[in-house]
């Protein structure tokens, strides 16, 4: 696997670790209607986590699995900051996201 696609996928590991050691990863799937949201961040039905965990994580892997292009930019933090900055352990989510947003835009 090339190297680019070795970082992006260590860095949803990480994002994905910072959701479960916030409690913030759910062990239940949303319905098939949230998760077919035409809004962004599928905000009608999901929280941010949610959408993380059950849409972003899973289509960012799919990427990486079958080695399509990746975005060419990402900015997920201003959308996601008002959510999780108020939390307890938002701080280190964020972080993550920033990470994120950073390898996509530099």
């Amino acid at each position: 696997m090339p190297r680019h696609y070795r970082e992006v996928e260590a860095l949803l590991k990480e994002l994905e670790l910072a959701l479960k050691k916030s409690n913030l990863w759910s062990p239940n799937l949303p319905s098939e209607q949230a998760l077919n949201s035409k809004l962004p961040f599928a905000c009608d039905y999901l929280h941010a986590e949610q959408w993380l965990q059950f849409l972003f994580i899973p289509k960012m892997q799919a990427i990486i699995d079958s080695q399509q292009e990746l975005p060419v930019e990402l900015k997920l933090l201003p959308a996601l900051q008002e959510r999780f900055y108020p939390m307890e352990h938002g701080k280190v989510v964020l972080r993550c996201i920033e990470d994120i947003d950073e390898w996509f835009n530099d």
